[in-house]
């Protein structure tokens, strides 16, 4: 789990983000980025109807158990969260998946590269590239 802001987290190896364990508090605030395109869906959103809501690229959901779904997102836009101070529910979980793109992409090769045992070692050492996952989400604020 990443945490930034109080009420934010990211999950699920950055694919998610959530308003954490249990019912959410009172003036709950958070803007979380999305660094690269992204198509959001909603696992669980149970918010008080009309006052508490998450707005993602400029839209607001306000209805409880009416999440985004299947909702594209461009890199950079932001999903913010934010409640009032009067009802309390579960809140929300929101996970990414990669926008899938029919462009042709070039692929490239990583090799292990050994490099022969020198004066000063014994054995030869490998060297293997590093990968990580995509990078989904960042907490602004």
């Amino acid at each position: 789990m990443v945490s930034g802001a109080d009420d934010c987290e990211i999950v699920d190896d950055g694919r998610c983000v959530t308003d954490g364990e249990g019912p959410y508090g009172a003036f709950e605030f958070c803007r979380v980025k999305a660094l690269q395109p992204l198509v959001i869906t909603t696992v669980y959103y149970d918010i008080e109807t009309g006052s508490d809501f998450m707005t993602v690229a400029d839209k607001a959901y306000r209805q409880t158990a009416s999440g985004p779904q299947g909702v594209h997102v461009p890199q950079g836009a932001e999903l913010v969260w934010q409640s009032d101070d009067s009802v309390f529910h579960e809140g929300f979980k929101v996970c990414a998946s990669v926008v899938v793109t029919t462009t042709p992409v070039t692929q490239t090769t990583l090799v292990a590269t050994t490099i022969p045992a020198g004066p000063t070692s014994s054995a030869p050492i490998t060297i293997a590239p590093v990968t990580t996952g995509p990078a989904f989400w960042q907490i602004v604020s």
